[in-house]
């Protein structure tokens, strides 16, 4: 809700307001990517949103809209990688959770000419054994070999990378 015409048409554009407030703390704090945005039922953050997070967040973003004027993935001005949020990891149960990550790993379109693929899923209030568990489940699970889990600044850098190296894929947005 932050693009004008907002809810009050009078309230402007509240995008500036929101760079302040978030470079502020992505500096004192060291953070250069965005784990998760939310849109939910507001209007779509479109370009003004895209170009006010690369102000500071720089290095990634990950979406979970229901936008699609958003692809999948995509290079934002040649230099912010960003993905579509398409999975919340929730099965308590590690194998069941390992699974379920190895199947969608399987089922997925490869949305890169090179074929690499790249899956960022959300999970809330879940262990470090959880995790490390559902980890060795997933590339246990018949063609989990090809799963490699990285840190977020990994993969948004391996992100980065793979899509600067396919300049006309379709996978770099304009300008807004």
């Amino acid at each position: 809700m932050l693009t004008a015409p907002r809810l009050d048409p009078e309230v402007k554009d509240g995008w500036a307001a929101w760079v302040r407030h978030n470079r502020a703390y992505y500096q004192r704090y060291d953070l250069t990517i965005t784990g998760f945005v939310i849109e939910g039922f507001a209007p779509g953050m479109g370009p003004h949103g895209l170009a006010a997070y690369a102000q500071f967040s720089p290095d990634g973003l990950m979406l979970a809209t229901t936008n699609q004027s958003f692809g999948k993935i995509a290079l934002y001005r040649d230099t912010m990688p960003y993905i579509r949020h398409r999975l919340d990891l929730v099965p308590h149960d590690t194998a069941q959770a390992g699974q379920q990550l190895a199947d969608m790993v399987a089922a997925e379109k490869k949305d890169f000419p090179g074929g690499t693929q790249f899956l960022m899923v959300r999970t809330i209030l879940k262990s470090p054994t959880w995790h490390a568990r559902t980890m060795a489940a997933a590339q246990a699970a018949p063609g989990g070999q090809r799963i490699q889990f990285v840190d977020a600044y990994t993969f948004f850098l391996l992100l980065k990378t793979q899509l600067a190296a396919v300049p006309d894929s379709g996978l770099h947005s304009a300008e807004p």
